[in-house]
């Protein structure tokens, strides 16, 4: 499936990599849906959109644990700009 290209690349990306890739993924829904009569149905079209924003919603909490795993507590995290970056990331990608 076409879709699964992009669906693998959410799972193990960076948040503003799984931005550049929203319009080629979406694309890849609306040819689906165009052509496949499963998706046809309202109901199974939003279960599809339901799946890959927890997805992009998994990627997120990875990127930030990741990022911030030596840190018990985010009042701590030195320096503040980096868990800003890290932040701003997960917005830029939620904006999108």
């Amino acid at each position: 499936m076409q879709l699964e290209r992009y669906v693998e690349k959410l799972e193990q990306a960076r948040p503003s990599v799984v931005k550049e890739q929203l319009p080629l993924l979406l694309y890849s829904i609306r040819m689906i849906y165009n052509i496949d009569k499963y998706y046809l149905n309202k109901k199974n079209i939003l279960k599809l959109f339901r799946k890959l924003t927890n997805q992009m919603i998994s990627c997120c909490k990875l990127f930030i644990n990741s990022k911030t795993k030596n840190c018990t507590n985010f009042w701590n995290f030195e320096p503040i700009e980096n868990l800003i970056e890290v932040f701003r990331e997960c917005i830029m990608l939620h904006a999108a």
